[in-house]
């Protein structure tokens, strides 16, 4: 067997030959992907980060991965990284995320129109099953039985703890993928006879949003979508968590956007207006009806102009 020999050559460039076989270069540390490290300075950060103030969500990820994958960097080679210019760098305030936004009976009432049969069939079996879209794309034939009218699946995300969910089928689900069968065991499939994919799904209703002139509504809303509904409507949480698969009340609440106070703040608000609506109402059909504010206001100062005698007519 041959004894390989190393030769050192400068720090930048050091290799290994062997006398059988030359094996590969040994990185340079200097080196970070196709950038020099030395080249990626605080200022450079900060430009990137000014770069990105119309992108704030953009910026923050990347922000996050580059602290990360520096770090890592940094423990390996302390010589030539010494700081760490993503972490020290600022965050962006994002906006509020439409993610899981629930839709509005008029967008949903437009698309379901406007979708294809097949479309319209995800688009329903979305929103009664209250579950995410790489769920519902896979569910197959095996797990649904139509005479027990039970869906059982695993949840993707919950897979590791188990995750396995039995929903129930009502009689409209039913109708929807009975009408519209998938191709091999799958039970949803697209106009083509193909499995649906996430991303296909997205630029479908991408696609319908741009031609049909609607907000960004996404599909996992339609997640939240029923689940808002029903909370309005009086129904508990732990009823609510046995159907979206949440295991805490707090993940559940990022779906419903408030209104789990809504019940509680529908017998206020009646109380309220109970208390003072004798006095609106007299107020109201006691009260100023011109449309000019009354005793205040632009409109107000301007017809007392009108009606005040100018020095033009005391002359005459």
């Amino acid at each position: 067997m041959t004894k390989a020999v190393r030769i050192i050559f400068p720090p930048r460039r050091q290799r290994i030959f062997s006398s059988r076989t030359p094996s590969a270069p040994h990185p340079d540390p200097t080196v970070f992907g196709h950038l020099i490290v030395k080249s990626i300075t605080v200022k450079m950060v900060d430009d990137l980060w000014d770069k990105h103030a119309e992108r704030p969500v953009e910026w923050n990820r990347l922000r996050s991965r580059m602290a990360t994958v520096w770090d890592v960097y940094r423990k390996k080679y302390p010589v030539f990284v010494d700081v760490n210019p993503w972490a020290d760098s600022d965050r962006f305030d994002e906006p509020p995320s439409d993610q899981n936004r629930p839709w509005p009976e008029d967008v949903l009432r437009t698309v379901l129109t406007e979708a294809t049969p097949a479309f319209r069939a995800l688009l329903i079996v979305l929103l009664l099953t209250a579950q995410r879209i790489s769920d519902v794309i896979a569910y197959t034939r095996d797990q649904y039985d139509p005479k027990a009218r039970t869906l059982r699946f695993q949840q993707s995300k919950l897979s590791r703890v188990g995750g396995w969910m039995v929903l129930h089928v009502p009689a409209l689900l039913t109708e929807m993928l009975e009408a519209y069968p998938g191709v091999d065991n799958l039970l949803l499939s697209t106009p083509q006879g193909k499995p649906w994919k996430k991303v296909n799904a997205e630029e479908t209703l991408r696609n319908m949003r741009e031609r049909l002139g609607l907000p960004r509504y996404t599909l996992h809303g339609l997640r939240a979508t029923g689940p808002t509904i029903l909370k309005m409507l009086g129904v508990e949480n732990r009823a609510l968590r046995a159907i979206t698969g949440h295991t805490s009340d707090r993940n559940l609440e990022i779906y419903l956007r408030g209104a789990d106070n809504y019940r509680l703040a529908v017998e206020t608000q009646d109380k309220l207006a109970e208390t003072f609506g004798s006095l609106i109402r007299e107020a109201t059909a006691e009260g100023n009806q011109n449309k000019q504010s009354g005793a205040t206001g632009r409109a107000s100062r301007r017809t007392k102009a009108e009606l005040k005698p100018s020095l033009i007519r005391l002359r005459k």
